[in-house]
């Protein structure tokens, strides 16, 4: 069901991540509406990978699971959830997985304590009511009630309640009166699922089969109408990756006019490659004869048809093919895999390259000529048994001179065997960075290269990276051994560095656009989420720029890729998982939307520019808020100790009292909720600290056969008398099992069968293979250790984006500041950045309006209603307030909209602000069942229109935009709702702060701060920095708790426990 549901809509669960928070939480709450749990267990489980610090997650999930009969799963997520937070709310629905579970004390006990605190709570008193219903208690029951009805004489939930006692005291009549009672309540609106389910029953129990066919008749239409309007909602985030056609090509026009700009009396640098500094070893510099060069030119001709080398590479072959271990630091496009490819054709034997992905691989192995080609091969995960099986074999009689593998191929004794059989030339490290980490793309795997290469014997060894900082570097030589360091030089002439300082995303947008019609060739734009990708390349074609979206979660990547790489796409707008082994030579420009997380992804991003040599351009755009955003996104997806915790005591779990054994990462990952990189980095920390030692991964069954039953050796017949095997019969085992029979290491079991396969004695065949982890006894100063790594790494983290804002900030030069980050010589003389000549793009600046005089807002939001009415798609407050503004993201222009702009004086804040008081006041109405919220008119609204005397009068000045451009405090008026409930838990949440911290309660946040909070509800930082009250230091400090509390109370006022 939970496919159909899903298929239905267009989704697959790794989608969910990449909805917007509002968009998002309709979906969840339509799956657990009308029973959908599978579903939304699937999808919520996903989005944990990636929003696991929220916990209005969790307690959705463990609605998914309870809703599933699974009481004990809902129960582990609660806990992980009061781990970070608990909340009345949150406790309550603990008590009602309790009685799930058929605890009813435990439940009772909550409710008592919850009670206790919250007398007033009508929420409370109808869980003491479910608690002593439960209990068999009517008249508990009954009173508590009763109380609920007392509370709050207008609540449904109360008679709802009543009605289920009186069903379970078989008090058909008066059970039905109540659930009618409660659902009447409702008027015009939809009552709970819950509640008219009930009534169906009801009605049906007392006989009155047509009517109660009626409710179940309007339950199956209500679910299918929203199931109706989930969709477009869906489908305007979604784009193309819900079935959409792709917008057609834009029609051609004339060229536009040159413009006379800066640029044009530039004189450019020469369209020449980058050049290579000094080629120096660790002590001195790598020498070459002439003849070698000459040489290596011959085999270079003769197997890649070049004719010359580019800086450093003969160099590095020339050091590799003297046995020596080789560092080699050089920017994208300089030539770095063709270093080990034309090595593999000279040296005797096998070279192995780890690489870290999959699709690189790949596309290395597609790049080479037929003949050397033919000469490769990949082994991969992906890779069926027979099709891996087939490979190996080849490895192992010599067929391939370059094998390609991921790092986690390294933990396998087999493999490393089969290699060592064949002989091993060459240790190839691509992207040798992640075994650094203190590098900005860390990979655990990488830190068992040093034991692999014991195994295989200690081959020469060729380390290579992009980007290396000297701290990174060090820290490769400390695991791989002292190297030769050929270090190529950062400065790339040919790439013009700018950096566009802007004040918000509009502008961002607005620049972009401006950029792009002014920017002939193609080009990519990098931005950090999918959602974003597909929004700016849909206004980029709305704007007939011919542009794509790319992201991880498209099912057309290759296709994508193809569209940019053939021409027939100019711009694609991406995130970070395109450019992997792109070789597109004349990318003429890189836009990077957002800040990327570290220097070296910005260098390395930029420098998939010019790869032919001419000008090109690299621009950031950076605006105020962000920083504050990178270290969010940062902090969101860094690790945490909570998940250190987590994993260690899922692994003793899973180890059931053992000492050593298997644990599969699959569990892990189910059982802490987290994705498998997480995992994997934590067990490597937990390492670090000495709680564990993760050894060879092991096979979970071996098939083995006997083929000689006289072997002299003891141990061989001891373990075949505990296999219980027998000749010529092969049998699947348990190893561990079988080692602790015939009381063999189960550490060195592998090495032994593969010795005694090599003798001729045994046939042995690994399936499945998972990490085998040894506990040790936690050091005395476990935590400690902890600790120290947990804050060396968020220090790291931390440095990174203060290095990435100090090269967006900088005044000095931009390829000096690249070249001393990475330990590159000095620019002389630079023509190729913004602070060194003049810049070549200057966003258009936009005048700023200030309020006409005759101008009245609210008749012109009213305006505004009224003609987009009549428009074939709804519009909520965010595309009104767009259209009012005269954004360029407004799905509607002045062409369908008389009032578009109008309010362009006004932020998009100030805008929303006041269609709030329109609808506080009755002029607007606002559809809370649709997803849209559409806003429309009410007959009051209608006459206003024709007679502003009876509006409210014109926004304060203060909501306009001042002179400077300061970005607006939102305030809220009296008029404007507060939520009262969320404003006490927001004074709640304050009040612990301040004892925590031993200051004054209003330190933390005022309360007229709290109540703009609790007016505004903002969604992210951005909103919440706008709220007069708030600044930057409150934000860094407290802006995601505040925005926590806040996404709990939308999401259970979404989902009423009821």
């Amino acid at each position: 069901m939970s496919d159909d549901i899903l298929s239905a809509l267009g989704l697959i669960p790794s989608d969910v991540s990449s909805l917007p928070t509002k968009v998002r939480r309709k979906l969840t709450a339509y799956l657990l509406r009308w029973g959908h749990f599978d579903a939304a267990r699937r999808c919520l489980r996903q989005l944990l990978v990636t929003h696991y610090h929220q916990v209005s997650v969790y307690d959705e999930l463990a609605k998914a699971h309870l809703g599933l009969d699974d009481a004990e799963r809902a129960l582990e997520i609660m806990e992980r959830r009061h781990a970070m937070r608990t909340s009345s709310t949150s406790q309550a629905l603990v008590a009602r997985i309790h009685l799930a579970r058929g605890d009813v004390e435990a439940a009772q006990r909550i409710g008592e304590e919850l009670l206790s605190s919250n007398p007033e709570s009508v929420m409370v008193w109808g869980l003491c009511g479910d608690v002593a219903l439960a209990n068999g208690d009517w008249s508990g029951a009954e009173a508590a009630y009763r109380q609920m009805k007392s509370l709050n004489p207008a609540s449904p939930a109360a008679a709802w309640r009543l009605a289920r006692l009186h069903q379970q005291q078989n008090n058909t009549s008066e059970a039905l009166r109540r659930a009618q009672e409660a659902v009447a309540r409702y008027e015009d609106r939809d009552a709970p699922v819950d509640y008219l389910r009930l009534l169906e029953t009801l009605l049906r129990e007392s006989g009155r089969t047509e009517k109660g066919e009626a409710v179940a008749q309007g339950l199956r239409q209500r679910e299918q109408r929203e199931l109706e309007e989930l969709r477009p909602v869906l489908s305007e985030v979604e784009g193309l990756v819900l079935g959409l056609k792709p917008a057609e090509k834009p029609p051609t026009r004339p060229p536009a006019k040159k413009k006379e700009t800066k640029e044009k009396t530039m004189k450019p640098p020469p369209p020449v490659p980058p050049v290579l500094s000094k080629v120096e070893g660790s002590h001195t510099e790598i020498a070459i004869s002439t003849e070698e060069h000459q040489r290596l030119e011959r085999a270079l001709h003769q197997h890649f048809d070049h004719a010359t080398f580019r800086p450093g590479q003969a160099e590095i072959i020339a050091s590799v093919l003297r046995g020596e271990n080789t560092l080699a630091v050089m920017p994208t496009g300089f030539g770095k895999s063709l270093c080990y490819q034309l090595a593999s054709q000279l040296l005797p034997q096998t070279t192995l390259v780890i690489s870290p992905l999959i699709a690189l691989m790949k596309d290395q192995l597609d790049s080479l000529p037929p003949a050397v080609e033919r000469q490769a091969t990949t082994i991969h995960s992906a890779l069926e048994w027979s099709e891996l099986r087939r490979r190996l074999d080849g490895v192992a009689d010599k067929r391939y001179r370059l094998v390609y593998a991921a790092p986690e191929r390294l933990r396998q004794r087999s493999f490393l065997h089969t290699l060592k059989g064949a002989g091993v030339s060459l240790l190839v490290i691509d992207e040798a960075h992640c075994v650094s980490l203190w590098g900005h793309d860390f990979r655990p795997d990488y830190l068992f290269i040093g034991k692999a290469l014991a195994e295989l014997g200690h081959p020469p060894v060729l380390a290579m990276t992009a980007t290396a900082t000297p701290r990174v570097r060090d820290d490769i030589t400390a695991q791989l051994g002292q190297m030769r360091l050929v270090l190529a030089d950062v400065h790339r002439p040919n790439l013009r560095l700018e950096v566009v300082h802007l004040s918000n995303d509009e502008e961002k947008m607005q620049a972009l656009l401006q950029f792009c019609r002014e920017q002939k060739g193609s080009g990519i734009v990098y931005v950090n989420s999918r959602q974003k990708s597909e929004q700016l390349a849909k206004l980029l074609r709305r704007y007939r720029i011919s542009a794509i979206h790319y992201h991880a979660g498209i099912d057309n990547r290759a296709a994508t890729q193809e569209r940019f790489m053939a021409g027939r796409a100019r711009i694609v707008v991406a995130t970070i998982a395109f450019g992997m082994g792109i070789d597109k030579a004349d990318i003429r420009f890189i836009v990077h939307y957002h800040l990327p997380k570290a220097l070296e992804n910005y260098y390395q991003e930029a420098g998939r520019a010019g790869r032919d040599g001419q000008l090109s351009r690299c621009i950031l755009f950076y605006a105020p808020s962000d920083k504050a955003n990178l270290t969010r996104w940062t902090r969101q997806d860094s690790l945490q100790i909570e998940l250190l915790r987590a994993v260690y005591g899922a692994i003793k779990r899973r180890l059931a009292g053992r000492e050593i054994g298997l644990v599969a990462s699959d569990d892990l990952e189910r059982d802490v909720v987290a994705e498998e990189t997480k995992v994997r980095v934590a067990v490597s920390f937990l390492e670090r600290a000495g709680f564990l030692k993760r050894h060879f991964d092991l096979p979970r069954t071996a098939v083995l056969t006997v083929r000689q039953e006289t072997a002299d050796d003891t141990s061989f017949k001891h373990f075949v008398s505990a296999a219980r095997l027998r000749l010529q019969q092969p049998l699947s085992v348990d190893l561990t099992s079988v080692c602790a029979r015939a009381d063999l290491d189960p550490r060195e079991v592998e090495s032994r069968l593969l010795q005694w396969c090599d003798r001729g004695w045994l046939e042995y065949r690994g399936a499945g293979r998972d990490m085998f982890l040894e506990l040790l006894p936690p050091p005395p100063d476990a935590s400690q250790r902890v600790a120290d790594l947990l804050e060396d790494y968020c220090a790291g983290q931390d440095k990174r984006i203060g290095e990435m804002v100090a090269y967006a900030t900088t005044s000095g030069c931009r390829h000096n500041h690249l070249g001393a980050y990475f330990g590159g010589r000095p620019v002389a003389d630079c023509r190729s950045c913004d602070n060194c000549t003049a810049p070549t793009f200057t966003p258009k600046e936009r005048p700023v309006k200030k309020a006409p005089p005759s101008i009245h807002p609210a008749k012109t939001i009213l305006l505004c209603v009224s003609h987009l009415s009549h428009l074939p798609f709804p519009m909520g407050k965010p595309g009104l307030s767009k259209a009012l503004k005269g954004s360029i993201a407004s799905s509607v222009g002045a062409d369908r909209c008389p009032e578009y702009g109008a309010l362009a004086y006004l932020s998009l804040n100030a805008i929303g602000q006041q269609i709030e008081l329109l609808i506080a006041e009755g002029y607007l109405s606002r559809d809370e069942g649709h997803e849209f919220r559409i806003i429309a008119l009410t007959e009051k609204g209608k006459k206003a229109r024709h007679d502003p005397s009876l509006l409210p009068g014109v926004l304060p000045a203060s909501t306009a935009k001042g002179d400077k451009g300061k970005a607006e405090k939102r305030d809220v008026s009296d008029e404007a709702e507060v939520d009262e409930e969320l404003w006490q838990r927001l004074r709640a949440w304050r009040r612990e702060q301040a004892q925590a911290q031993e200051v004054p309660a209003f330190v933390i946040f005022h309360d007229a701060t709290l109540r703009r909070i609790a007016a505004l509800r903002p969604a992210d930082l951005d909103e919440l920095a706008s709220i007069k009250g708030t600044g930057p230091s409150k934000l860094e400090k407290y802006g995601q708790e505040v925005l926590a509390l806040v996404e709990e109370w939308e999401a259970a006022r979404d989902h009423p426990t009821t």
